[in-house]
């Protein structure tokens, strides 16, 4: 038995899967090709005063923004 899926439909679907957290910043979203993936384990590592520590402050405040913003709406939504 075969079914038919709708594109959109299939991306609704599979969006979460793709999902990426904004960082805060255009250029380094760009580099992380849209901001760090919420799937799956990010390791930040960097010498001693590169900006890990910020940055992890940065995303904790980031992830309260709306998903319209790059945010994940306080946490993660299905």
């Amino acid at each position: 038995k075969y079914s038919i899926t709708l594109v959109t439909d299939a991306w609704h679907k599979l969006e979460h899967k793709w999902r990426r957290l904004s960082v805060g910043c255009e250029q380094l979203n760009s580099v992380l090709e849209g901001g760090i993936a919420v799937r799956g384990i990010t390791e930040i590592a960097g010498e001693s005063g590169s900006g890990k520590t910020q940055l992890c402050l940065q995303l904790s405040l980031t992830v309260q923004y709306p998903l319209s913003a790059g945010g994940l709406d306080g946490g993660m939504s299905n």
